[in-house]
């Protein structure tokens, strides 16, 4: 789950020609080389609208918790841990977990962990 890289989180790019090449091929024309598409590292765009935040509306029952994690394929358990994992994965991402109340103007209820720069 832990990902010591955060540009992966962001996007996945291909770094390799021979990646778009299927494994079959690869092995019959015994092709062992890396051929770089671009040199140098990925770098992460730079966020045009601010930082990014993960929004999740606020339930006593932990449902919209549970439904963000499942989208991120993420293991579910209790209410606490749900939401120590969400903030866990926003820290990690570099994204900042916010709770809304549900109301018909959005109200932050609750801010998770700053993600660290």
């Amino acid at each position: 789950m832990k990902c010591p890289q955060r540009d992966i989180w962001h996007y996945r790019k291909p770094e390799f020609v021979e990646q778009f090449i299927p494994k079959a091929v690869l092995d019959n024309y015994k092709i062992m080389t890396k051929t770089p598409i671009c040199p140098g590292p990925h770098k992460h765009m730079p966020y045009i609208h601010g930082d990014p935040v993960i929004e999740i509306l606020q339930d006593e029952d932990g449902k919209n918790v549970r439904a963000t994690l499942s989208s991120f394929n993420l293991p579910c358990s209790s209410v606490k841990e749900n939401k120590r994992v969400m903030e866990a994965y926003g820290e990690l991402t570099g994204q900042e977990v916010v709770y809304i109340d549900s109301g018909v103007t959005p109200v932050v209820v609750k801010k998770g962990r700053k993600a660290k720069a």
